[in-house]
């Protein structure tokens, strides 16, 4: 299918339809609407190196210098350059038809007529996968052309909520460009007076077009005076805000056309910047409008479809999408007067030009139209696509990558492309399809897509990278392992023991390998400690700290997809435990403390489990989210004593030891990730020992479920303890 791509210039790229999960439906595009202030701005930031970035975002400086001092220059240029390189999706407001409907689904089916919304969801593509609070259907004469514009006008409609201007009250638009004009209508539909306000005088020509007579050309003190003059010099009720200029004093100008006790209302980007006197004496409010409603930034809300009770929440993001369709059936809301300019996609350069014009008249709103046929073709629908001219594999490990979403961005792919010379990526997989699609570009991949069953036929695939979410790990192992193909998994392994015990019998039937990134034993700080450890004459007792940072209940680390911080995090150092104490040395008790459920945060953020092993030695894990991080006291503090010894494990930064050294390893920056895939390319080109047993990563994964139920159903304490 086509999608509009922006990076060093806007893009019509080929790439797969995106993947459709549970609560998402799949919409056919009719027509996608353009938002000539949030869009042009990423486009206009979109191009230029480095310096250029540097300049638009100082604050990333300091970001990327903690980079270099953690990953070293070499990681941390081949992310930036990457960053840099890459394209991102641009649209957020569409309208087309329901071709697919994902589980659980109930309220739209296929055939209707649809409006979307949602950066990275309703973009300027073909086809779009959009969750269900972010689709809301057509009533009976709508216009798919104007619907296009839902999200956009939303945002408007939000603004005038926030404003609570009521019947015969006065109101002022500062700003009329898109989101003013909008604002102008659903005030006079609202039987508010209103006055608007614009530098440009092309729109405020189409402000009186539309038969608002009192906008002007006006800034400053002239607007402020105008406003008073038309309102026996008392001010206007509330003033929206729908501007976006850097330039300074425009808040000042807004507060002081207000009445006492008037509203001020925030809806464009502008500088937050005004004295402190008028705002005081005069007692006004002032109000951010957050984008098209509440729910707008909420994961549970946006992504996993729970609504707003309707009686505590009467206007949620999806009802004020449902009011402005209505507004647009029954012709109280006019968006085709201000749609002034149509484009093929094929042609969406040309709009963005048309757009970015410096001097002369510049469309006030612009659509992207796409051809809706009776059944959408083959082509649209395509789960997959094979890549134009894929570099030859040249004895390298052909990876194929499933989930390319932060963590793998941010920590494999950077490794990767220092391991060149080993690996090539030759499949990309995402439900993001555009993400596949633009990585797979970047390092000549085979095939690019967003159905992971569709990867596993490539041929080039040796290795399956899964960087997915914790609930999809067994499955998709399971599948690859399946398919013949070796796997290598971020952690964990499984979510439950019927999902590892599944896992473990496809196993027992394979010849494929399977690594679980228990990246933590790999790290140069942590093999230096195993060889210290060898050859012990007594037990050694180990003390790790995890500070971890606090999560609101909402994190998707505790949703099903997560699993929790045990299972999904604590399994690290379980397994770093085993590999130190000794893959062989049987476990022969593991206790665990940890508050009653729902004192100190979710179950599993506030722990301590004490596993005690054959030899005598003993291994205690203190996870805590109730702490706080700094530089002097990082996530991650491991102390090991034995034999009149100690050594300690500075977070993965440096290590040292008092009566053994720490040796090459002590001033390491590394928490494993590197070396994992090193020694995985060892191990599959017959160059290195298998790099951890199948065996040890059900261990440790065994024993995270133990912990995790411990946490979820802790031991009151008996009558004595109380005593």
């Amino acid at each position: 299918m086509k999608q509009l791509m922006c990076g060093k210039g806007i893009f019509v790229s080929d790439v797969p339809s995106p993947g459709l999960g549970s609560g998402q439906v799949l919409v056919e595009v009719a027509y996608s609407f353009i938002s000539t202030g949030t869009e042009l701005g990423g486009v206009k930031s979109a191009g230029g190196g480095v310096i250029a970035k540097i300049k638009e975002h100082p604050q990333r400086v300091a970001q990327v210098l903690e980079m270099v001092r953690i990953n070293g220059v070499k990681k941390t240029m081949a992310r930036v350059k990457s960053k840099l390189e890459s394209r991102k999706v641009l649209g957020y407001s569409c309208a087309g038809r329901v071709v697919a409907t994902g589980r659980d689904v109930r309220n739209l089916a296929v055939g209707d007529l649809v409006a979307c919304a949602g950066m990275g969801y309703a973009s300027h593509a073909e086809v779009v996968s959009v969750p269900v609070n972010l689709v809301a259907q057509l009533p009976p004469g709508c216009d798919p052309r104007q619907a296009s514009g839902t999200t956009v006008a939303a945002i408007a409609l939000q603004s005038v909520r926030r404003a609570d201007l009521r019947l015969g009250e006065i109101g002022v638009v500062l700003g009329l460009g898109l989101l003013g004009q909008i604002a102008l209508q659903l005030l006079r539909a609202s039987g508010v007076k209103v006055l608007g306000f614009d530098a440009n005088p092309q729109r405020v020509a189409e402000a009186k077009a539309l038969g608002f007579s009192d906008c002007f050309a006006l800034t400053g003190e002239y607007a402020v005076n105008e406003v008073l003059a038309h309102t026996a010099q008392m001010g206007a009720d509330a003033v929206l805000l729908t501007a976006a200029t850097d330039v300074s004093g425009i808040c000042q100008d807004a507060l002081e056309m207000c009445r006492r006790k008037g509203r001020v209302v925030v809806v464009g980007a502008v500088p937050l910047e005004f004295e402190r006197d008028p705002f005081y004496k005069n007692e006004i409010d002032f109000l951010i409008s957050c984008s098209y409603g509440p729910g707008r930034y909420d994961p549970t809300y946006e992504e996993e479809g729970h609504d707003y009770p309707y009686s505590y929440v009467r206007w949620t993001e999806n009802r004020n999408m449902q009011a402005v369709l209505q507004m647009i059936a029954d012709g109280t809301l006019r968006l085709d007067h201000l749609i002034s300019a149509e484009y093929p996609i094929d042609e969406a350069d040309q709009a963005f030009a048309a757009l970015s014009v410096a001097d002369g008249p510049r469309p006030l709103g612009v659509v992207l139209k796409y051809e809706l046929a009776e059944t959408p073709s083959p082509a649209k629908l395509a789960k997959s696509i094979k890549m134009s001219s894929p570099a030859p594999l040249k004895g390298k490990i052909g990876l194929g990558v499933v989930g390319l979403g932060g963590f793998f961005t941010g920590t494999h792919l950077p490794n990767l492309a220092a391991l060149s010379g080993r690996y090539q990526i030759v499949a990309t997989c995402d439900h993001a399809s555009s993400k596949a699609q633009d990585l797979a570009r970047q390092y000549g991949a085979t095939q690019s897509g967003s159905d992971y069953e569709e990867m596993l036929q490539c041929p080039d695939v040796q290795v399956v990278l899964i960087a997915t979410r914790h609930d999809t790990h067994a499955l998709m192992s399971s599948a690859a392992i399946q398919a013949s193909k070796h796997v290598f998994t971020e952690k964990p392994m499984a979510m439950n023991q019927a999902e590892l015990d599944e896992l473990k019998t496809v196993l027992e039937g394979s010849d494929r390998y399977l690594m679980v990134g228990f990246n933590r034993r790999f790290s140069p700080h942590a093999v230096r400690l195993r060889e210290l450890l060898a050859n012990r004459a007594g037990p050694v007792v180990i003390n790790q700290r995890i500070l971890a940072d606090a999560a609101p209940p909402s994190s998707w680390i505790y949703s099903a997809a997560g699993g929790g911080r045990v299972i999904g995090e604590a399994c690290h150092m379980l397994d770093l435990f085993n590999f130190l104490v000794g893959e062989e040395m049987p476990l022969i008790e593991l206790d665990v403390s940890a508050p009653p459920v729902g004192v100190g945060g979710p179950p599993g953020d506030n722990f301590v489990a004490t596993l005690r092993y054959e030899d005598g030695s003993v291994c205690t894990l203190t996870y805590t989210a109730l702490g706080r991080k700094s530089k002097q006291n990082g996530k991650e503090r491991l102390e090991a004593m034995w034999d009149g010894k100690t050594f300690v494990i500075d977070d993965y930064l440096r290590s040292y030891g008092s009566g053994c050294a720490a040796g090459s390893a002590g001033s390491s920056s590394s928490k494993g990730h590197y070396e994992e895939l090193v020694v995985l390319a060892n191990y599959l080109n017959g160059k290195g020992p298998v790099p951890i047993s199948v065996e040890a990563s059900l261990r440790a994964t065994e024993q995270s479920f133990r912990i995790d139920a411990a946490c979820r159903n802790p031991t009151p304490p008996t009558e004595e303890a109380k005593a």
